[in-house]
C-alpha cells in the first residue's frame, strides 16, 4: 500500500494544479471578452451619441438658398427617426429668420424605409401639384438634403399621391441623392428644369450623337449660356466624347436676329487636339446643340472679342455657321 500512496497524491497534487490554472485562463479570457465587448458598447454609443444630432435643410430669409438648422435627435429606432424628422420639417424651422420649405397644406402621406437599398420611400399629398416651380425646388431640396443627413439614408424615392413623381420630360425622377439636388447658384428662387439636346462625339469619333439631359436653369439667363456650359462639362454616358476644351471659358454670348454670337477665351483654341475631323465635330457640336433652340438658326464664333480667320488651319472659322445634319449619327 505504501508504494501506491506517494503517486497517488503527487497525481491529485498535479489534477489540482491544472485545473487552477484552467479556472484562471477561464476568467481571464472572459474578463478579456467582457472588456472588448464593453470596449465596442462604448464605441457604439460614442457613435450614436455623435449620430444623435442632424441637419434640418429650410430656406433663407431672402428666399434665395437652403440654411441648415441643427436638430437632436431623441428617437432610437429608424422608423421613428425618420417619423421625427419629418414632423419637424413639417413645423418648420426654429431659428429667427428662417423660412419653413413645407406648405401647411402638404402632407406627407408615408414614409417606408428600405434598408438595403438606404432608401426613403415618402409619399406626398396630390396638392404638391399646384406647387409654383421655385416652391417645388425648395421643397424637394429640403426634403431629401434633411432625409440623406441621417447616416443610414442614401436616397430618397419621391412619390404624389402613390404615383411617381415626373420630371420635365415625363418620365419618373426615379430615387434622389444629395449629389443630385443642384440649385441654380446664380438665383435658385427662380430656378426651373428644362431638357437640352447636346451633340457629342460618338464612341469611334466618325459622327456627332445625341444626349439629352435636364437641367436647371435661371430663366432671366440666356438659356444657350447653360447650353454652352453642358458642352463644356462634357457627356455623362461613356460611350461619348468631349468636343470641347474643360479650360474653355465663355467670355459672352448673345443672339440676334437668329444668330448666336459665342466668344470663347484663347483656350477653346490653344488646348483644342488638333486634326480637321477634331475642329469640324467641336464646332458642328455646338452649332447642332444651339440651332436645337427655336430662336437660334446660325452661330457665329469669336476668340476673345475677335473673329478668326480660321480655327486650327483646317477650318475656316469667321463666318456664320448653319446647322449640319450629316454629321448627326442616325
Amino acid at each position: 500500500m505504501g508504494y501506491f500512496k506517494k503517486p497517488y497524491h503527487w497525481f491529485l497534487g498535479m489534477g489540482a494544479v491544472l485545473l487552477t490554472m484552467v479556472l484562471i485562463f477561464f476568467i481571464f479570457n472572459v474578463n478579456s471578452n467582457d472588456r472588448s465587448t464593453l470596449s465596442l458598447s462604448k464605441k457604439t454609443m460614442e457613435l450614436q451619441d455623435r449620430n444623435k444630432t442632424i441637419r434640418l435643410y429650410f430656406m433663407s430669409q431672402d428666399r434665395s438658398k437652403l440654411v441648415e438648422e441643427d436638430m437632436v435627435i431623441t428617437e432610437n429606432n429608424e422608423k421613428d427617426i425618420i417619423k421625427q424628422v419629418l414632423v419637424a420639417l413639417k413645423k418648420g424651422p426654429q431659428t429667427p429668420g428662417f423660412i419653413a420649405t413645407i406648405p401647411k397644406d402638404i402632407e406627407f402621406i408615408q414614409a417606408h424605409f428600405d434598408k438595403d437599398e438606404h432608401m426613403i420611400e415618402l409619399n406626398i399629398s396630390a396638392n404638391y401639384a399646384q406647387l409654383k416651380t421655385s416652391e417645388e425646388v425648395f421643397l424637394r431640396a429640403s426634403i431629401v438634403k434633411t432625409l440623406t443627413s441621417l447616416p443610414f439614408v442614401d436616397k430618397v424615392q419621391l412619390t404624389i399621391a402613390g404615383e411617381p413623381l415626373l420630371g420635365t420630360d415625363g418620365n419618373p425622377l426615379g430615387p434622389i441623392s444629395s449629389d443630385d439636388i443642384i440649385l441654380d447658384k446664380r438665383n435658385p428662387l427662380n430656378t426651373e428644369y428644362v431638357e437640352v439636346q447636346l451633340y457629342f462625339s460618338n464612341e469611334d469619333a466618325t459622327a456627332l450623337k445625341l444626349e439629352k439631359r435636364t437641367i436647371a436653369i435661371n430663366p432671366n439667363e440666356p438659356l444657350e449660356k447653360y447650353v454652352l456650359e453642358q458642352l463644356i462639362s462634357g457627356p455623362t454616358q461613356k460611350e461619348l466624347n468631349k468636343t470641347i476644351p474643360v479650360e474653355t471659358k465663355i467670355k459672352g454670348v448673345q443672339t440676334n436676329d437668329g444668330i448666336c454670337y459665342v466668344d470663347f477665351s484663347n483656350e477653346f483654341r490653344s488646348k483644342h487636339w488638333g486634326g480637321s475631323t477634331g475642329e469640324l465635330y467641336t464646332i458642328y457640336s455646338i452649332v447642332n446643340s444651339l440651332t436645337e433652340l427655336p430662336h437660334i438658326q446660325k452661330v457665329q464664333f469669336l476668340i476673345e472679342g475677335e473673329k478668326q480667320e480660321t480655327f486650327k488651319g483646317h477650318v475656316e472659322f469667321s463666318h456664320p455657321f448653319e446647322r449640319n445634319l450629316d454629321l448627326i449619327q442616325q
